[in-house]
């Protein structure tokens, strides 16, 4: 009976010559995947429907740029999807088009002293802080629409394609604000303007915090940022002109006190008319700590009452800086500058 012995080395050189080709193979998955969810720079210039975009530089130059000009700028395709108010997710779609920090650079200058100003053609119009045009925004699951963080950098641009060269439907596009990324989250509804028609360069924008506080009656807790409030002002603003012809701009009291009275947040009759009725106070509270209180019943559908962000339109007097409480059915004394917080507490309590 004969000795065969085997030769490592040849049975170490074909296991290794295998795993070698399976790495290959896998390497080239992911990077066929990366390429198709996420690059930077088309292979030929695109061919986009017609469009037109009103850009403003910091020292007020306005250009118009048509479809050509924007199918020369560099473009980004990745991931992304957004979440509602009211909680409803969109799917994740992948979306090309030009990145923020591009047209910031191009209108002179993308750093932590500036802010861009975003309009629509309708109006509707939100100003992104550098934190949000770098990609500092609340992220979201996709599938659950719980808050995760993000471990890749998401880029806000204005989208034109959708899912390779498909052009956004009429009701979002031509150009659309979204907000995009390899991991494919969601992100803030308010934060994708939709139609987007001008966008205008200007110095930083100051951030605040609106704290809504409706544990006192068994509701929720609410830290309402400045773009959040923005665009609520954007979609349910009213406006008031005082005895000196001052305009104030903001939100009816009664729809900030309805985000937050009980567990609907926004959607139809958001506002708790039978809690209301039952009565509460409505507490402003100021930055220094002074405070009015107002019944809910007084509070309860009324439009004249605002917490106002814009005085003649734009942003308030450093005095009544971030936000002041206006409207025609208060007195002097109980237009609280400087509000902070609002806060809803059972009578008694």
């Amino acid at each position: 009976m004969s000795d065969h012995k085997i030769n490592p080395k040849k049975g170490v050189s074909t296991t290794v010559i295998i795993l070698v080709l399976i790495v290959i193979v896998a390497i080239v998955g992911v990077g066929a995947y990366m390429y198709l969810s996420t690059s930077t720079a088309p292979a030929v210039t695109p061919t986009l429907p017609n469009m037109t975009l009103t850009v403003v530089a910091l020292n007020g130059t306005e250009k118009i740029l048509t479809s050509t000009d924007i199918a020369t700028l560099p473009q980004y395709t990745s991931l992304g999807g957004l979440v509602t108010s009211a909680g409803s997710i969109s799917r994740v779609l992948n979306y090309t088009g030009v990145p923020l920090s591009t047209l910031c650079e191009m209108l002179g200058g993308f750093n932590s002293s500036i802010s861009l100003l975003v309009t629509a053609a309708d109006g509707y119009s939100l100003a992104y802080s550098y934190e949000e045009l770098v990609g500092n925004v609340t992220t979201y699951d996709p599938v659950t629409g719980d808050e995760v963080p993000h471990n890749e950098p998401l880029t806000p641009i204005l989208a034109y394609f959708v899912n390779g060269t498909t052009p956004l439907p009429s009701s979002d596009g031509p150009l659309r604000l979204v907000y995009v990324g390899p991991e494919g989250l969601t992100t803030d509804g308010h934060n994708w303007i939709k139609n987007v028609v001008k966008i205008e360069l200007r110095p930083a924008v100051e951030e605040y915090t609106l704290i809504l506080n409706g544990t006192g009656v068994n509701g929720l807790l609410e830290l309402m940022d400045r773009a959040t409030f923005e665009s609520g002002v954007n979609c349910h603003g009213e406006s008031w002109v005082d005895d000196k012809g001052t305009n104030w701009t903001g939100i009816p009291l009664w729809y900030l006190v309805g985000r937050v009275d009980d567990s609907n947040k926004h959607e139809d009759r958001a506002f708790n008319r039978t809690l209301a009725d039952t009565g509460y106070n409505v507490m402003i509270i100021a930055e220094d700590g002074f405070a009015i209180s107002l019944n809910s019943s007084f509070v309860k559908l009324n439009y004249n009452i605002l917490l106002a962000n814009l005085q003649n339109g734009t942003e308030l007097d450093t005095k009544y800086w971030p936000l002041r409480l206006v409207g025609q059915d208060l007195t002097k004394d109980q237009m609280i500058r400087s509000v902070a917080e609002i806060q809803l507490i059972f009578n008694g309590s």
